[in-house]
C-alpha cells in the first residue's frame, strides 16, 4: 500500500542505503567488552601491573588498544560494511565506558584504588581487553 505524497519522504523516492550500525551491533560490544574486561577487573596482579606503568607505555598503550581494535574490525569484516568509522567510534567509547563503569561499580575505583592517576592507568589497561572483546563479539555476531 503507497503512502499518500504528503506522508513520502526523500528516502522513499531515492535508494539510500540505510546504516547498517545499529543498536543491535551497539549492544554486542557493551556484552564482549563485559565478558573479556570481567576477569581482568577483579585480579589484584592487574591492578599492581596498572599501578607499575609509566607514562610512556600508557602513551604506547592508548594506539595499541585503538590499533587492534581497528585491525579486528578491518580485516574480519572483509570490506562489507560501510560504516567503519562508527563502528570503530562505538567500539573506543564502549570499551573505555564499560571499563571505567565496571571498575566503579565492583568498588575498585573510588574503594581500593583511590589515586586518580592509577584508577586512569588501571582503565587504559583493562581497556585494551575491553576493546578486543567488544570487537570479537561485534564480528562473530556480525549479522
Amino acid at each position: 500500500m503507497r503512502k499518500p505524497w504528503n506522508k513520502r519522504r526523500l528516502r522513499d523516492f531515492l535508494p539510500i542505503p540505510k546504516p547498517r550500525f545499529t543498536f543491535h551491533d551497539f549492544l554486542q560490544q557493551v556484552v564482549g567488552a563485559m565478558i573479556l574486561s570481567a576477569p581482568f577487573i577483579v585480579t589484584q596482579e592487574v591492578w599492581e601491573l596498572a599501578k607499575g606503568l609509566d607514562s610512556i607505555r600508557i602513551a604506547i598503550l592508548i594506539p595499541v588498544t585503538l590499533f587492534l581494535g581497528y585491525f579486528v574490525l578491518k580485516y574480519t569484516h572483509k570490506d562489507e560494511t560501510p560504516d567503519m568509522p562508527q563502528r570503530m567510534f562505538s567500539l573506543v567509547v564502549v570499551s573505555y565506558t564499560c571499563s571505567f563503569l565496571v571498575l566503579y561499580m565492583v568498588g575498585i575505583i573510588g574503594n581500593v584504588i583511590t589515586d586518580t592517576v592509577w584508577a586512569l592507568k588501571l582503565v587504559i589497561l583493562v581497556s585494551l581487553f575491553s576493546t578486543i572483546g567488544a570487537a570479537a563479539a561485534d564480528t562473530l555476531l556480525f549479522r
